[in-house]
C-alpha cells in the first residue's frame, strides 16, 4: 500500500473520538496563530492522527512508569493508540 493509499484509507473512515479531541485542541492553537498571519485552513484530523500515531512507541519513561500497573504496559500502550486512531497498516 502506498502512502497515498494510506492517506485515502484513513481519510475514508470517520474520526474517532481522541482524533476529535486532538483535532480540537490543534483548532484552537492553530486558530490563533493562522489569524494574525494568514487566510489558510489546515485539515486538523489529519493533524490529529499524525499526532496520535507519533505517540505509538511509547519513551522508554513511560515504560518504566507502566511496569507498576501493567506486565507489559509497551504492548498495552499501543493497543489503546491503535484504538484511538486505527491504520490499515499499524505494525504489532
Amino acid at each position: 500500500m502506498t502512502t497515498t493509499d494510506k492517506d485515502v484509507s484513513a481519510a475514508a473512515r470517520e474520526p474517532t473520538e481522541m482524533e476529535l479531541r486532538v483535532s480540537a485542541a490543534l483548532d484552537e492553537r492553530i486558530e490563533v496563530w493562522f489569524r494574525e498571519h494568514t487566510e489558510a485552513k489546515f485539515d486538523t484530523v489529519d493533524l490529529a492522527r499524525t499526532a496520535i500515531r507519533a505517540m505509538r512507541e511509547p519513551t522508554a519513561d513511560m515504560n518504566n512508569a507502566g511496569d507498576d500497573h501493567s506486565v507489559v504496559p509497551a504492548n498495552i500502550w499501543r493497543v489503546m493508540i491503535d484504538e484511538a486512531s486505527p491504520s490499515s497498516e499499524v505494525s504489532k
